[in-house]
């Protein structure tokens, strides 16, 4: 999952910098990042040995992304998942790695696999819980209901007796089953439609009156005020005046954009620009922090149906905790404009919370 939030910011920046990159693009990948766990993956990001610099870029640019945050995170996914029986200084070991406080130090190009790096950090802190979390954490694969479909469609289409078509032929195919299942669904909306099987008389319907009157319409019509219209050079302080006398003395009054914009720059402004980030990094944070302890829900224990069961349900969006989203505009802006980080800082401490204990195995891909 880390290297996945890497991709999602290079693809992010290349698109927003190149002179080329398009609108739509920028949106499309928006679009797509929303759509993920994203505390999750960024907890992945910041876990991963070999992404700290990328972690660090985006550390405490966003509420999300702040280090009181990513530890609430950690600790909340500790429960979910079920890693162990307490938390016992988790809060303070991801404090420590999130802000490279950690004495150990070891350098994950002495590693060959991450699974490897961490299960030496296990020896090395025998007592802390941080090497369990990112093993389990770091063992989970990022799959798309795209990539699957793509694979059922090609073994639908390159079978035992199909097994030396070319690559231009298998894509001829699989337009060709486009277009029939495109075709089959038109009949089928056709057959359905109310329309479809609806009498209709074939005798000529009676006219009610003769239009005589059919071209008055056609006629200009002489304004008396049309020598009144302005041009476009005083239109806007035309239209001002007019909203001006048609708004009452409740309604707020009407500003001149060009003056509110000249005004953008003076300290009072950016004074109250400020203030008005700081009041909702702090209120994000608050709500991080209430969502971070929710109970966990119990777990869907059905198995998977062997067919395609429509009916089965599914998660369709993420909510509390799980559903908290940041942009990756937010997550790619430069420093130059920082935000405020009220409570980045916060206090080292331990926890202790009890959780049922159930045996699981992860596996790093």
């Amino acid at each position: 999952m880390a290297d996945v939030v890497v991709c999602y910011l290079d693809i992010f920046t290349g698109f927003s910098k190149n002179q080329y990159g398009s609108e739509n693009l920028v949106r499309e990948v928006e679009k797509r990042w929303r759509q993920c766990e994203q505390p999750l993956m960024l907890l992945a990001l910041f876990l991963h040995p070999a992404h700290r610099q990328a972690a660090k870029a985006i550390l405490d640019k966003t509420p999300l992304t702040s280090v009181c945050s990513l530890c609430r995170i950690g600790m909340y996914y500790f429960k979910r998942f079920n890693i162990g029986k307490n938390m016992s200084g988790l809060y303070e070991d991801l404090h420590n790695w999130i802000m490279n406080d950690d004495v150990i130090g070891l350098s994950f190009v002495d590693f060959s696999s991450v699974d490897a790096y961490w299960n030496c950090m296990r020896s090395e802190m025998p007592r802390s819980k941080l090497p369990d979390l990112a093993l389990v954490i770091l063992s989970i694969a990022v799959n798309t209901a795209t990539c699957e479909r793509y694979f059922s469609e090609l073994a639908l289409i390159n079978t035992a007796k199909r097994n030396r078509m070319s690559p231009d032929k298998a894509r001829k195919l699989a337009l060709v089953r486009k277009k029939v299942r495109e075709y089959n669904a038109g009949q089928d909306d056709a057959k359905t439609s109310s329309k479809y099987t609806r009498l209709i008389d074939p005798t000529e319907r009676t006219r009610l009156r003769y239009r005589d009157d059919r071209f008055e319409c056609l006629e200009p019509e002489v304004d008396a005020e049309d020598g009144n219209v302005v041009g476009p050079d005083t239109a806007f302080e035309y239209w001002q005046a007019v909203l001006c006398e048609l708004e009452d003395d409740d309604d707020p009054p009407v500003f001149d954009t060009t003056a509110a914009a000249d005004n953008t720059g003076s300290p009072l402004t950016a004074a109250a620009a400020s203030l008005a980030e700081e009041k909702r990094f702090a209120a994000v944070l608050e709500t991080i922090k209430i969502q971070s302890t929710d109970p966990i829900p119990e777990g869907d224990r059905r198995p998977f149906p062997r067919h395609n069961d429509r009916l089965f349900p599914q998660e369709q969006r993420f909510i509390g905790l799980r559903g908290q989203k940041v942009t990756l505009a937010e997550l790619s802006k430069t420093p130059s404009t920082p935000l405020a980080q009220p409570g980045s800082m916060a206090l080292r401490k331990s926890t202790a919370i009890s959780a049922p204990s159930v045996s699981a195995h992860y596996h790093l891909n």
